[in-house]
């Protein structure tokens, strides 16, 4: 990853003690939306692939180097699930 503030980010939450298995049973919400255990998780990982494509069909002359960076985000997400 190449946004060194985004990996700082990352690392910081993927590495946390406290906050890894807090986020892998934290629900979205209440109801509805993502409201199951791990909601948010998953949510954070759909919101990354998301973002990703969006960066890249609203600002084309931004090249891939952002959606890759967001590809990673969302792949780290993933693995948190296991």
């Amino acid at each position: 990853m190449k946004n060194p503030w985004l990996k700082r980010l990352l690392d910081g939450v993927v590495t946390d003690p406290e906050i890894v298995p807090r986020l892998k049973r934290a629900p979205a919400a209440k109801v509805m939306h993502h409201a199951y255990l791990g909601g948010l998780l998953e949510h954070m990982v759909s919101l990354c692939g998301l973002s990703g494509r969006f960066i890249l069909t609203q600002y084309p002359e931004a090249g891939s180097r952002p959606v890759a960076d967001w590809r990673r985000c969302s792949m780290i997400w993933e693995s948190l699930r296991n």
